[in-house]
């Protein structure tokens, strides 16, 4: 036995019945506004009767505000013209003038208003006024969607505007009338040359003027003056006035005596100040002060090649280093050489060559630094190729042996950091053993160059004023230098400002915060020791500094340190190798 088929179903057919909703909403369109109701017998007559009640309040309180407007303006119009009648003269009587009238009511009908809720000042025609519901009492029970659309009915009522009074309502009322332009005052014409019409008017007092100007008989009796010949130059009063007392130039003005005189005019004018270059004040046009310049004869530029330019070397070796001799020092000199002729250290030619000549000599500091480690790699090579050296030797020739050598050179005493290695004679860690400061071979070799000059120079080695800044610059020139060998390799210097031997990049600087300022003693942190070494240490560092002079200048140092001090003696036969001590 089969089953039988199940009826078919349309795709998406619900199983169960549709939703249904009341049947009032067939009626309902919410797009579409709602019909307006119309008003009752009743209610149209109550509002006839109410706008004419509040038209007939809103003319009176205009008819009263322009009223009041055009009382107010006629006042002021009468003021005008009483103030043109009587201006610049006595005013005339006083006379009656008719006032504005102001509308009148009747007392029926001022209580009328003044009972009527409706005439409030606040109230105007436009003002709103909510529906009467009292005789609506069906509307209770209309749909309440109904209700809605009696508001949206009434709301949609155009409003009329309130009708503005203008300037043509205000003269209608008002009793006087405005004239254009300006009222003529007291009758007196309009133009201002116009003729006197007789009338007398009070004269204006004229005002009493300063004296001024010469008293009356002073120019005929300066005129009297002249014709006698009296000098009159210590008169207080000339032409022109008191002469004033920096007037150099005396320029004061005199009486014209002829007429059509051309007079030489006081008006001057000055050039501009042309700004002299050096190049002109040398007057060869060289670029550069030569000796050629100085002043006087010829032989005047030997001597200072010669004499005085050695002295200023002496003393700017003893200053702190990168300090400048002072204009009182270089006129000492110049006053002990040139007897004849006054020289000025002032002047430019001076201030040139000296400047010209210490650059130079800071300059051979580090030419002589350079000298000295060139010298000892070379004496190292030629030791480790003859089998000379020792076995202790650090091969200085080797790219790893120097490098070694100058990390060790450049160590410091954590204890005082400015203190390096190749700044003592001995460094030895171990055993805290520093002795001979500033004695080391690399440093004396270095300082041969200044102590060059003074061997030739008669009294040059004054152990009364050693050369301290000397010293020192070469003890700076020498660390320079093994910063260009720190990789073992020579790494010659740049052009850059920075890697010059200078003040800038070498001597003291201040070091400024927000609130303090440090002197930063770069070059100069060395002075106050070296200051406290007696004579016959400095004898002793002279001493070993001069086994490494040339031949001829050992020989002129011999001769000089005889004569300038019997104590110090300096006899060497040859010429002593450049020896690295190692501690």
């Amino acid at each position: 036995m089969s089953l039988p088929v199940p009826p078919t179903r349309r795709r998406n057919q619900p199983s169960g019945p549709g939703l249904t909703t009341r049947a009032g909403n067939k009626n309902i369109h919410p797009a579409q506004l709602a019909g307006l109701v119309p008003k009752t017998a009743e209610e149209r007559a109550e509002e006839k009767g109410r706008a004419a009640e509040t038209k007939a309040q809103s003319d009176h309180t205009k008819d009263t505000a322009l009223a009041a407007i055009a009382a107010i303006e006629d006042e002021q119009r009468r003021e005008d013209i009483e103030y043109g009648e009587t201006a610049n003269h006595p005013p005339a009587p006083a006379r009656p003038h008719r006032q504005t009238q102001t509308p009148q009511f009747s007392a029926e009908e001022e209580e009328e208003m003044d009972s009527d809720p409706e005439a409030d000042d606040s109230s105007g025609s436009d003002a709103f006024r909510p529906p009467d519901d009292s005789n609506d009492s069906s509307d209770d029970e209309e749909d309440p969607d109904n209700s809605e659309g009696d508001e949206d009915a009434s709301a949609a009522i155009p409003r009329k505007k309130k009708k503005k009074f203008s300037r043509a309502d205000i003269q209608a009322v008002r009793q006087t009338q405005d004239i254009a332009g300006t009222p003529e005052i007291g009758g007196v014409g309009g133009k201002r040359k116009a003729k006197d019409n007789g009338e007398k008017r009070d004269a204006k007092k004229t005002k009493i003027a300063k004296k001024s100007g010469m008293a009356s008989g002073a120019k005929e009796k300066l005129k009297r003056r002249e014709a006698k010949g009296v000098d009159d130059g210590d008169g207080m009063v000339h032409y022109g006035g008191p002469a004033i007392d920096d007037d150099a130039d005396e320029i004061v003005e005199r009486e014209k005596k002829g007429k059509g005189r051309a007079q030489a005019s006081i008006v001057r004018i000055v050039a501009p100040a042309k700004r002299v270059t050096q190049k002109e004040l040398r007057g060869d046009g060289s670029k550069r002060w030569t000796v050629k310049h100085i002043p006087g004869p010829a032989d005047n530029g030997d001597i200072f090649t010669d004499k005085v330019w050695p002295n200023l070397r002496k003393q700017l070796g003893q200053l702190p280093p990168w300090h400048s001799l002072s204009d009182a020092q270089v006129q000492a000199v110049l006053d002990q050489f040139f007897t004849k002729v006054k020289m000025n250290a002032k002047d430019d030619v001076w201030q040139g060559l000296i400047m010209y000549r210490t650059n130079t000599w800071r300059a051979g500091f580090p030419l002589q630094a350079h000298k000295c480690v060139v010298d000892m790699v070379a004496n190292a090579k030629k030791r480790a190729e003859d089998g000379t050296a020792p076995p202790d030797e650090i091969p200085l020739h080797t790219p790893q042996g120097m490098k070694d050598y100058v990390t060790s050179m450049l160590e410091f005493d954590e204890e005082n950091f400015k203190m390096r290695t190749f700044q003592w004679r001995e460094w030895d860690e171990a055993q805290e053993k520093y002795t001979g400061f500033f004695q080391s071979s690399v440093i004396l070799f270095t300082y041969s160059y200044h102590l060059a000059f003074l061997a030739a120079l008669p009294g040059g080695l004054d152990l009364e004023a050693p050369a301290i800044g000397a010293l020192l610059l070469a003890s700076q020139a020498l660390e320079r230098e093994f910063g260009f060998w720190a990789t073992g390799v020579y790494v010659p210097p740049g052009r850059a400002q920075k890697e010059q031997f200078s003040n800038e990049n070498w001597g003291d600087y201040t070091a400024e915060s927000a609130t303090t300022k440090r002197r930063i003693r770069r070059a100069t942190w060395a002075v106050d020791s070296l200051k406290q070494l007696q004579g016959e240490q400095w004898e002793t560092v002279n001493s070993a500094t001069a086994s490494y002079l040339p031949k001829n200048k050992r020989a002129r140092s011999r001769s000089t340190s005889c004569s300038s001090s019997s104590d110090v003696e300096m006899v060497i036969e040859e010429e002593a190798p450049l020896l690295i001590e190692f501690s």
